[in-house]
């Protein structure tokens, strides 16, 4: 009988002293940032425009491919280039020849002004269409022709 006292007694005595486990929670984090990239531009380009009795209007492709992160509303900007006057996109003469002159033109695009981005896995292309009228090249002095246009795609 004293035997089966002291078993007893034993694992009394071991549930008396067992510990207790603690617990908490640990938060994962991670934050996707906004952000739009342009991976690839193609000039809008003229090439070489001949004059004559009567010179053809001549329009150019252009492009910029971009893209924006999932779910990011943005615009998208086109300036007026850098030698505009006022609303007229111009280009300006390179040359000793023409530095002088400009020759205006239109720029245009079907893209929206603004949407909401799908990732990097789909990028979107931005096609522009430059045009010149032959009668506004007709008038100009030989040699090169040139404008920067700013694209801006912002969040």
């Amino acid at each position: 009988m004293n035997k089966l006292a002291i078993v007893i007694g034993t694992a009394t005595l071991a549930c008396a002293f067992s510990a207790t486990a603690a617990e908490s929670n640990v938060d994962v984090r991670a934050n996707i940032k906004g952000t739009c990239v342009i991976e690839q531009v193609t000039a809008v380009e003229f090439g070489d425009l001949q004059q004559g009795t009567t010179a053809p209007d001549r329009t150019a492709p252009g492009s910029v491919r971009y893209w924006c992160t999932k779910g990011l509303a943005y615009t998208v900007g086109i300036s007026k280039g850098a030698n505009a006057s006022g609303d007229i996109r111009r280009m300006k003469g390179v040359a000793t020849t023409n530095s002088s002159e400009y020759l205006a033109y239109t720029l245009t695009t079907s893209s929206p002004a603004s949407a909401t981005g799908v990732g990097p896995a789909t990028p979107v292309t931005l096609a522009l269409t430059g045009t010149v009228k032959g009668t506004d090249y007709n008038v100009l002095s030989v040699g090169q022709l040139k404008d920067t246009v700013v694209v801006t795609i912002a969040p």
